[in-house]
């Protein structure tokens, strides 16, 4: 599905908002196993509540068992559950006001910021963000974390997830042409 990053300017703010990218078929996948995820969690918690008896005496105490088991249950339910929520609802919010680029990660209203003196921004610039195809890319933290760049200190931040290189490029411009006081801070 292609995404279209959604450019808006007043007076001296700049936002883009880009839209997770959505997978049918990783949508269907995430509600098909959170379904029984779901399921399995809320036998789980009612043998624990009505002091049921599961599995071989050999394992141990059936309660420190099915505590373990549900810890990790709530580990999986609440990433699983955080990574359907992206496919559905989530978004990259870019803001460029007051000297400050803000890069906001959020599904619905919850989500993480991290602001960036614009400054300290050096060589803003796209890359492609693509699939790893051997497992030397397998290998690299940064893998699909962002298709835009730019270095800011000793870090390269990243953001802009599995975008097209053209779309990538539009964010780029658009940030070059809106940041006009400081513009040498996004050339190489």
């Amino acid at each position: 599905m292609t995404r279209k990053p959604q450019f808006s300017s007043n007076l001296d703010t700049h936002t883009i908002r880009i839209q997770a990218e959505k997978s049918g078929c990783l949508l269907g996948f995430l509600l098909f196993w959170l379904s029984g995820w779901l399921v399995g969690g809320f036998f789980a918690i009612r043998a624990l509540v009505l002091g049921l008896t599961i599995g071989p005496p050999s394992m141990g105490s059936p309660t420190i068992f099915l505590l373990k088991w549900l810890a990790m249950w709530l580990i999986g339910l609440l990433v699983f559950g955080y990574l359907f929520f992206w496919q559905l609802v989530g978004q990259e919010v870019v803001t460029l006001a007051g000297g400050v680029l803000r890069i906001r990660q959020k599904v619905g209203p919850l989500g993480t910021t991290q602001n960036y003196d614009v400054h300290k921004i050096r060589y803003l610039r796209t890359q492609p963000d693509e699939w790893p195809t051997s497992l030397a890319k397998n290998q690299r933290s940064e893998w699909g974390s962002g298709s835009v760049l730019f270095d800011y200190g000793a870090e390269t931040i990243r953001f802009g997830k599995m975008l097209r290189e053209a779309e990538a490029a539009r964010i780029v411009g658009f940030l070059q042409q809106h940041h006009v006081s400081v513009h040498w801070a996004f050339e190489p």
